[in-house]
């Protein structure tokens, strides 16, 4: 098929793979509160780097970067960074990846059912259901856990428009471009039939091998740059 991004065609396109956060499901608020409880877990066993954590995650006052590591950065990303502060005080790196591995499970506890708080943002439904009714097959593809990605499916009844839905929680995560080989080889197509569709740089590096990159800017994220193409709202995306 033809998807048309703005002024961009993309021709003989059989498949879209979608990130969450920030590009279908309204993260930031969720995000915001799980900053704060992961960095206060932390403190309460390495007190002294609150601040410095609380930078180093993306909090500018009381606003979370869309661009900043929680906002875009995996799990697994932001242990090794908040580790990386409590070592410098200088604790062991075992210890340090212990503790803040503790310290977001705590935070986890303390945080309520993400996909609630998370719901879609304005025109992103209405624009799967269009994708899927044309016949595009759609996936769900993000930096977040595969449970959490899925349960914002069942969560938000996307079900019949998603025939998959992957987390950075298995063997590969993002950006690494095999997680996107084996999202096409379980969707049946070729990375050359792929969109990526995201607003992150993340997003773009797994998109390295696909039809090409669409950035989108209706989450409150900026433009990201070398994008093919950039959308600002979801009625911009049109099939034929």
């Amino acid at each position: 098929m033809t998807v048309q991004a703005g002024d961009r065609a993309f021709n003989n396109i059989a498949a879209i793979v979608f990130d969450k956060d920030g590009t279908l499901a309204d993260s930031l608020p969720f995000l915001l509160h799980l900053t704060h409880s992961r960095v206060q877990q932390v403190e309460a066993r390495c007190p002294g780097i609150q601040a410095e954590l609380l930078k180093a995650f993306g909090l500018v006052g009381d606003r979370l970067d869309p661009a900043g590591l929680m906002a875009v950065g995996t799990r697994p990303d932001n242990e090794v960074a908040a580790a990386a502060y409590v070592a410098a005080q200088g604790h062991p790196w075992g210890d340090a990846l212990t503790w803040v591995k503790q310290a977001f499970a705590a935070a986890d506890q303390a945080t309520p059912r993400k996909a609630l708080k998370t719901p879609p943002l304005d025109g992103t439904f209405t624009l799967c259901q269009r994708l899927a009714q044309a016949g595009l097959k759609l996936a769900l593809v993000s930096g977040d856990t595969t449970d959490h990605v899925q349960d914002f499916i069942d969560c938000y009844d996307l079900n019949p428009w998603f025939q998959l839905g992957l987390g950075s929680d298995g063997t590969w995560a993002k950006p690494d471009s095999a997680l996107l080989r084996q999202t096409c080889e379980k969707l049946g197509v070729t990375a050359a039939q792929t969109l990526v569709i995201g607003d992150a740089q993340l997003d773009q590096q797994l998109a390295t091998r696909s039809a090409g990159f669409i950035s989108v800017t209706w989450g409150g994220s900026g433009a990201i740059s070398g994008a093919d193409a950039v959308l600002e709202n979801p009625g911009q995306l049109t099939v034929s």
